[in-house]
């Protein structure tokens, strides 16, 4: 009950206007389907015009019903009890229930460190007046719904709709590294009311890897190698789990697949542990 009706009174007799009343019925006509009797909406005026913006008294409007027409009747009082009564001036058509907003997308369970893809199966569902829009943001705050990753924003056009069913990207770009990406909703209808699901999903973006560190061997010339050794160091707090090891002759452009330089692709070996790793090797220099 927060929208102002401009209907305006005039008294032209001389004692000024004194009151006027509202009336609301689901029928027209002003005499049947009679849902808030007629209801002072504003008292002792004493002008001769009222031409501000007025609200109903909050009674007219609880009694008014949702979903349904209600016509609007106005009366109007002087200050020596002349009255005029308007019926059905206008008709007020009344929501008051948020939009359903529902996700049955599934997002990655773990860190990723490429743009996992558009979102998918976002409904928006509004009975009544039916849906204005539909919006997501991210925010590295839980539960904040600030948008500081990506501010509200626009998925599709739904003016008018009932259901949509939305699918879209965003831009993996504006997500924080190293931080859990929090994803909320939101559906407004024509009438004005808002349905947030706050934190609907969440995307876990880590774009930086490990700090590696190779600690042996570290002689400038060496005449055979028996491992490789060093330290990998977290990034983002996130846990190394893997080492892996690629060695290419710089002369052949051969890459090494435990026995010698055969490989004209690169070739990846996995060296025991994390912090340190160690790969043993025992490789003849020539």
């Amino acid at each position: 009950n927060t929208r102002a009706y401009l209907v305006e009174f005039h008294d032209t007799g001389g004692t000024g206007l004194a009151a006027f009343q509202v009336q609301a019925a689901t029928d027209t006509g002003g005499f049947s389907g009679i849902v808030s009797t007629w209801s002072y909406a504003a008292t002792g005026l004493t002008q001769n015009d009222y031409i501000t913006p007025w609200i109903f008294p909050q009674a007219v409007w609880n009694n008014m019903p949702e979903g349904a027409t209600s016509y609007i009747s106005v009366r109007a009082f002087d200050n020596v009890a002349n009255s005029t009564t308007v019926f059905d001036a206008f008709y007020v058509l009344k929501d008051t229930t948020q939009p359903g907003v529902s996700l049955s997308y599934v997002p990655p369970a773990g860190w990723v460190v490429d743009n996992p893809g558009p979102v998918s199966s976002a409904t928006f569902t509004e009975a009544l007046s039916g849906l204005d829009r539909i919006q997501y943001s991210a925010s590295s705050n839980k539960l904040s719904l600030d948008g500081n990753l990506i501010p509200w924003t626009d998925i599709a056009s739904v003016s008018g709709f009932s259901v949509f069913v939305a699918t879209w990207s965003y831009d993996f770009t504006r997500l924080a590294n190293g931080v859990t990406s929090y994803f909320s909703l939101k559906g407004t209808d024509r009438a004005g009311n808002e349905n947030l699901a706050a934190d609907a999903f969440i995307i876990k973006k880590n774009v930086s890897g490990p700090v590696v560190t190779i600690t042996s061997p570290t002689g400038l010339f060496l005449s055979t190698i028996t491992a490789v050794s060093g330290y990998n160091t977290e990034t983002d707090s996130k846990p190394v789990v893997a080492t892996e090891l690629s060695i290419k002759d710089m002369t052949t452009n051969l890459y090494w697949d435990g026995t010698g330089f055969v490989s004209g692709s690169r070739l990846w070996l996995v060296a025991a542990g994390t912090y340190p790793y160690v790969f043993n090797m025992t490789m003849a220099l020539v």
